[in-house]
């Protein structure tokens, strides 16, 4: 049973990890900011610019959801080795 849970924590903390991956490049290439001017003839003109923080905000994303994915693969680790431990001791009890 332990295994199945440090398993599924294991490739959960895997996918935060390669998620933050994905977003880091979809962040940092494709936020755009929009900006709106009302020119002399009184129409509104938009335009699309890249934002300028775009990849700082992209590697915060990054940061944020490999910390969280390392936490579940340390938690999964953690379950493995106390599940070695009771296995080991019930070992020494029964002899």
């Amino acid at each position: 049973m332990n295994d199945k849970i440090e398993s599924a924590l294991y490739y959960s903390g895997l996918c935060f990890i390669l998620m933050g991956m994905i977003s880091f490049l979809v962040i940092g290439v494709y936020l755009n900011v929009v900006t709106f001017e009302i020119n002399s003839a009184g129409r509104m003109i938009s335009s699309i610019e890249s934002h300028p923080m775009s990849w700082y905000i992209g590697f915060g994303y990054f940061v944020s959801t490999s910390f969280f994915g390392l936490i579940l693969l340390g938690i999964g680790r953690i379950i493995l080795y106390l599940d070695y431990l009771r296995k080991d001791n019930m070992k020494l009890l029964e002899k």
